[in-house]
């Protein structure tokens, strides 16, 4: 918390110091003139760090992986998109998809494909449009939809079989992407499902 107030209300400042190996020296000027809040691509990021440094605890951890999001999204606002991932990215996605829903960690699968889990981070976005962390729930979502066509099995455990913390995880997760909740879904009968559209 920081002593500059806006009005009535405290103020927390959020200051980034990038590593050495971020890749930022290359690109002093990254979020000069960049626009970043008027970036479409960066608005829902900029309210979830705003919802997480307004919070009574703050996740240093969740802070990090919305920068790393962050400056992916400048990037893929300030360059093109390249048109073919490289092969260690096609292959980390494809380890992703064997394992789902017990993915390995982003630091495993980036020492296992020999890049930093910046680089990785920052290379999965600009080519799959969406962060690691977006990716793997959506696996998980996807192998939980598929689990609920079993009209024999309980909600509670497809949610613990998907890779969710909890039944209630899964039910708020799935209501986000499908607009029901799991069992009115699995209720109105089975239905096709395009997962790589969330």
């Amino acid at each position: 918390v920081h002593d500059l107030e806006v009005g009535e209300v405290d103020t927390r400042l959020l200051i980034v110091h990038p590593g050495a190996r971020s890749g930022w020296e290359t690109e002093p000027d990254l979020f000069a003139n960049a626009g970043v809040g008027a970036l479409p691509e960066t608005d829902a990021l900029l309210r979830r760090l705003a919802a997480s440094l307004g919070g009574t605890d703050p996740s240093p951890l969740e802070m990090e992986e919305i920068v790393d999001e962050l400056v992916a999204a400048v990037r893929r606002a300030r360059r093109p998109r390249p048109t073919q991932p490289p092969d260690w990215l096609l292959a980390v996605r494809d380890r992703i998809d064997a394992t789902a829903p017990d993915v390995p960690s982003t630091a495993e699968l980036a020492h296992d494909a020999g890049v930093h889990r910046v680089h990785l981070s920052r290379a999965f976005a600009e080519h799959f449009g969406c962060s690691i962390t977006a990716y793997v729930q959506r696996r998980r979502l996807h192998h939980g939809w598929r689990l609920l066509q079993d009209p024999d099995r309980a909600i509670a455990h497809i949610s613990a079989e998907a890779g969710f913390t909890d039944q209630s995880h899964f039910t708020r997760v799935f209501r986000g992407a499908l607009a029901t909740p799991p069992g009115r879904f699995r209720r109105s009968g089975p239905a096709p499902l395009d997962w790589q559209s969330w």
